[in-house]
């Protein structure tokens, strides 16, 4: 039994922008390239938004959602399971990309005909078990369960490791990384880069869990020996405005840019020479996955996800954290020595190709879906 018709509930889809957005914009593409029919389910964040649209050919219906925190949630979340039901009959599997309100809406609507998949960190996992009567049919995160998650009763039955997986696109030439730099300097409006200024990005969330003020302070010692160098941080986010202080106390307005979000990240990517990865300490980011795949070398925190990844010198350079010192270091290596840049990011790209793989990642959701199916049938 095969699911076609998957139902994937998110908060934030296009045109929001992230790293968990576009992660699962790439997954949904992903299914319906290999057979499934997805459907994304999300909120109406703007008053005059669509009810309906197509996102690369996959249906996405918005629901209203009532201005206010605990009233919009509230609010929002009786009408997803209001749609769910509604459309029961219509579908196979619920993946729902989040723990909370929305997952627990998917639970009841969707009853015991219908499984339901929720998507989380691993250390979400403790927030399902608090309400037995309301838990999915399975939980998928990227990272196995820690010592106190195995002792819970439900983790055998619900608990599914799914590494996170990107597309691998094509490599370029360094004359099309010069034009793309030209290219996404016109967009984003900073005319201070030439074809030939090293460019470093960074990308994702814009918060607390961050690296970005460490950036910043290394980019203020590393202009030193490399003044024309540019380091733009892409991303949106509560600390985005704290973060343009910083570049402004710093004096590095012009030097720093932080352009927002953007929808495609690859034209990013295609115009870099460096990415520093700003990964927390639970799950390495789509954004830093989707670096290595077009071959950037990256720079991480050593106590990160992505530092756990990453053996130094071979795929990526490590920095000890807080230390902008020893991230400056990094970065500098990196700008003077183009033969490194290409080992490390040659590197990185192999070990996505051979381990976190979309391709990978879709096979096992599907792989996930029919088990479930299977098991409502019997």
């Amino acid at each position: 039994m095969n699911a076609r018709r998957v139902a994937i509930v998110t908060r934030r889809f296009w045109p929001l922008v992230g790293d968990e957005e576009t992660a699962l914009a790439d997954l949904a593409v992903g299914l319906a390239n290999a057979g499934v029919r997805p459907t994304i389910v999300t909120a109406a964040w703007g008053k005059h938004w669509p009810a309906t649209f197509a996102f690369e050919g996959i249906p996405v219906v918005r629901l209203p959602k009532p201005a206010g925190h605990w009233w919009g949630d509230w609010g929002y979340a009786k009408r997803l399971r209001q749609w769910l039901h509604s459309q029961r009959e219509r579908i196979d599997v619920a993946l729902v990309a989040s723990v909370g309100a929305d997952a627990e809406a998917a639970v009841a609507a969707m009853g015991t005909s219908v499984p339901v998949v929720v998507m989380g960190r691993t250390s979400d996992f403790a927030k399902l078990s608090k309400k037995p009567h309301l838990l999915p049919d399975a939980f998928v995160t990227c990272a196995e369960p820690t010592e106190e998650i195995v002792a819970d009763p439900h983790v055998d039955q619900l608990f599914k490791v799914i590494r996170p997986g990107v597309q691998l696109p094509q490599l370029i030439s360094g004359d099309q990384r010069r034009r793309a730099r030209l290219a996404l300097a016109k967009a984003c409006g900073d005319a201070r880069i030439s074809a030939l200024t090293p460019l470093a990005i960074a990308a994702g969330r814009i918060d607390q869990r961050g690296d970005y003020s460490t950036f910043i302070r290394a980019w203020k010692s590393v202009l030193a020996r490399h003044a024309d160098a540019r380091l733009w941080i892409f991303g949106e986010g509560r600390q985005r405005a704290t973060l343009w202080d910083e570049v402004d106390n710093a004096n590095l307005r012009g030097r720093v840019f932080l352009p927002g979000g953007v929808d495609i990240l690859s034209e990013a990517f295609s115009a870099a020479d460096l990415f520093l990865a700003s990964d927390d300490n639970s799950s390495i980011s789509p954004a830093t996955l989707s670096a290595m795949a077009a071959g950037l070398p990256v720079v991480a925190r050593a106590s990160s996800a992505a530092g756990n990844l990453l053996t130094s010198n071979h795929d990526g350079l490590l920095f000890d954290a807080e230390d902008s010192e020893d991230l400056q270091v990094a970065i500098e290596r990196l700008l003077a020595q183009p033969t490194l840049r290409n080992v490390l990011g040659t590197n990185a790209r192999r070990l996505v190709k051979e381990q976190y793989n979309l391709e990978d990642r879709v096979r096992r959701f599907i792989e996930l879906f029919d088990e479930l199916q299977q098991g409502k049938a019997s």
